[in-house]
């Protein structure tokens, strides 16, 4: 199931690195595989490293949280150089923030009633 939630991360990224990449050579790094029994704890990469002659700059990076109920959560944040979006693969693939410039997409748990 978690292989899912990975693949679906994978197709996100892509689809928001392809509007700038488009005429780059391809780029593929696997943070997290249970096949291969890998999980990069934390990665970061940019355009600057991996595409240098791109003219857009964009960044990914994952990281695992540390204590608490967050414990083990790891998040993957995608920057294309005008939108940003924040994946948390370990919770169901969802979507924890989205931004665009002055625009912040996301959802807040509402808080529970301490009545």
């Amino acid at each position: 199931m978690q292989q899912n939630y990975l693949n679906h991360a994978y197709l996100i990224v892509a689809s928001l690195l392809s509007t700038v990449a488009h005429s780059q050579d391809s780029f593929r790094h696997v943070v997290s595989s249970s096949s291969q029994t890998r999980n990069d704890l934390e990665w970061r990469t940019s355009s600057q490293k991996t595409t240098p002659e791109c003219k857009h700059q964009w960044w990914i990076q994952k990281t695992t949280l540390h204590g608490g109920r967050q414990q083990g959560v790891e998040l993957i944040v995608v920057n294309n150089g005008i939108m940003e979006i924040t994946l948390c693969p370990t919770r169901g693939m969802g979507i924890m923030s989205d931004r665009m410039g002055d625009v912040h997409l996301k959802w807040d748990s509402p808080e529970l009633c301490q009545c």
